[in-house]
């Protein structure tokens, strides 16, 4: 049972990092288009 428990805890830690890294890397590759076409814009306009 002990090592059921483990397992378990495992395998359901395992899959909340998963979800949370692909959430993650989905709001970051979002953010990141916003931010760099800010950056563009904003570089462009001061020079």
């Amino acid at each position: 049972m002990i090592w059921l428990n483990i397992f378990g805890g495992l395998i359901i830690y395992i899959l909340l990092l998963g979800v949370g890294i692909g959430y993650l890397r989905h709001q970051s590759r979002i953010n990141d288009n916003r931010t760099l076409n800010n950056t563009g814009n904003r570089r462009q306009r001061r020079r």
